[in-house]
């Protein structure tokens, strides 16, 4: 399936970023970037991709304005998934990971063992920017430092990594509606009812002929 991920800014220094990941491919749809501090704006610009690229599903950065697009891009009829990098309920492996953030990061560090990506500076700059730190009551699991703290020690946030990391947050099957497209469905379907219409006719004008009818 083809997912695309969205991770938001308010402009300033960072950048709302999208990126999408089919499979081991992350560089043939090329990144999209905007600096934008407008929620209805950047809903529309979200929106507008979505149209284009038709993905199977769509997880965007639910921290700050992220809660109020996703409203708006609900309230017109699109399916995305708001996921909150602080939040737990997508880890998978609570015995390592403190949040969702991390389990992301963790996925996206595997993926990248077989999975192609483009050559972005930001991107590259963004895979190493972030540090652990420990998190738990034991302090036993692991967690990666918030965009909070990383601007606090000056760093950049690493905008390109989580929209990246984003479509690692569930697990999407491929979208009936783009299946059905594939497979040409309705194209068969109506071809098939066409010539069952033709069949029919043809059964009624022979019967006619032969006076059975």
């Amino acid at each position: 399936p083809l997912i695309m991920g969205v991770d938001l800014s308010r402009g300033r220094r960072d950048k709302s970023v999208i990126r999408w990941r089919q499979g081991r491919d992350a560089r043939s749809i090329h990144p999209q970037k905007k600096m934008e501090r407008d929620s209805v704006k950047l809903a529309d610009w979200i929106a507008e991709w979505i149209d284009q690229t038709k993905p199977d599903g769509v997880c965007i950065d639910g921290g700050d304005l992220g809660g109020a697009i996703c409203d708006i891009l609900k309230s017109r009829g699109y399916l995305v998934h708001e996921i909150g990098f602080g939040q737990v309920d997508c880890v998978k492996e609570k015995d390592l990971w403190a949040d969702n953030a991390t389990q992301m990061w963790a996925d996206l560090r595997d993926w990248l063992m077989i999975g192609g990506i483009d050559n972005d500076a930001d991107l590259k700059a963004g895979m190493t920017a972030r540090e652990k730190r420990k998190a738990g009551k034991n302090l036993d699991t692991c967690r990666l430092e918030s965009k909070d703290e990383m601007r606090d020690r000056g760093a950049d946030s690493p905008d390109d990594v989580a929209a990246l990391a984003l479509p690692f947050a569930k697990k999407f099957a491929l979208a009936m509606n783009n299946l059905i497209r594939e497979i040409c469905l309705e194209q068969t379907l109506r071809q098939w009812v066409q010539d069952a219409y033709f069949c029919v006719g043809f059964i009624k004008l022979h019967r006619a002929d032969s006076g059975t009818i």
